[in-house]
C-alpha cells in the first residue's frame, strides 16, 4: 500500500470520526430548541405572575396563575401533610416526608404538567427536589399533557429535614428540568 493511500485512509477515519461525533451534538441541541411540549416551536416566554420581576406569593389552598405564550396555567397547592414513613415502612432520610397535594389545570392552550416544576425551598435556601420513589398520599400525582379545559391532581412527595416548616415555601418553575421553558420562579407557597 502507498504512502498516500495510507494518509487517505487516516484522513477518510478521522472525518467519519469527527461527523459521528459532531451530527448527535447537533441534533440534541436542535431537539432543545425546536421541542416545546406546548405544542410550539422555540422556547416560549412566561410572563412573570405579578409586577416585572416580582414573584407571586399565595396562601395554600389558592391558585396562582400562570401565563405564557402558549397556555394560561392555573396551579394550586391543595393542602400539605407530614409522614415519618411510607407505604413500605422507609423513613426519610432527611426528617420527615413533606406531602404535597397539587392540582394544575390548563384554561388555555396546551400544557404538560409535571410535578418536577416543584421544589420545596427552606428558609435558607436550600432546594429540595421531589423524591419520586416515595408514594404517599392518594391519588398520586401524574404528569400527563392537558388540553384547555383539562386538569390533574394528585399527591408529591420531598423527603426534608422538619425545619422547613418554619418559613419554608412551595416554588413552581415551570419547565425547569427540561429546558425548552425558562423554569423561572413564578410563585411560591408559605408552608
Amino acid at each position: 500500500m502507498s504512502e498516500s493511500t495510507t494518509r487517505q485512509n487516516r484522513s477518510s477515519s478521522w472525518l467519519a470520526a469527527a461527523v459521528g461525533l459532531v451530527v448527535p451534538v447537533v441534533l440534541f441541541g436542535c431537539f432543545y430548541t425546536v421541542f416545546d411540549r406546548t405544542g410550539g416551536v422555540g422556547g416560549i416566554e412566561i410572563a412573570p405572575v405579578g409586577a416585572p420581576g416580582e414573584k407571586a406569593e399565595v396562601a395554600v389552598g389558592e391558585t396562582l396563575a400562570v401565563t405564557t405564550s402558549k397556555a394560561n396555567i392555573e396551579y394550586t397547592v391543595i393542602a400539605t401533610a407530614q409522614a415519618k414513613v411510607d407505604d413500605w415502612d422507609r423513613t426519610p432520610t432527611n426528617g420527615i416526608f413533606l406531602l404535597v397535594h397539587l392540582a394544575v389545570r390548563a384554561k388555555k392552550g396546551e400544557v404538560f404538567a409535571c410535578g418536577c416544576d416543584f421544589t420545596v425551598v427552606d428558609a435558607g435556601g436550600r432546594v429540595y427536589k421531589q423524591d419520586a420513589r416515595i408514594m404517599l398520599g392518594e391519588p398520586h400525582f401524574e404528569s400527563p399533557d392537558l388540553a384547555a379545559g383539562q386538569y390533574t391532581d394528585g399527591w408529591i412527595v420531598f423527603d426534608v429535614p422538619e425545619s422547613v416548616l418554619a418559613g419554608g415555601r412551595v416554588e413552581v418553575r415551570p419547565g425547569v428540568h427540561f429546558g425548552y421553558r425558562d423554569g423561572q420562579l413564578r410563585g411560591y407557597w408559605r408552608l
